[in-house]
């Protein structure tokens, strides 16, 4: 969702925020995985470094790109997992 948001942005499209954040509470309601958030920032930091490589995905443009690998260095610095923090990097908030 948080990719598809970027494509649609500028910025994160709120419809694709509001979709993350619902996908992340419902599983976390269903699941009660908490362990998650200590995988999840080394997991999506790497998806961040592949869907920002231009050798995969050469069509991307270059602000969503730039934003990705923003985002990979935020998760690369968070720890544990914070959903809010990662809407505000990919909104380019501090």
């Amino acid at each position: 969702y948080l990719f598809f948001g970027l494509l649609r942005g500028p910025g994160l499209a709120p419809v694709f925020r509001r979709l993350f954040d619902r996908l992340f509470e419902t599983y976390l309601a269903a699941s009660h995985d908490h362990e998650l958030f200590e995988v999840l920032p080394p997991f999506v930091m790497w998806r961040a470094l592949v869907l920002a490589n231009p050798l995969w995905y050469p069509k991307i443009p270059e602000h969503v790109r730039t934003a990705l690998l923003d985002f990979a260095e935020t998760m690369g610095e968070l720890a544990p997992f914070d959903p809010v923090a990662v809407s505000a990097s990919l909104e380019g908030k501090p």
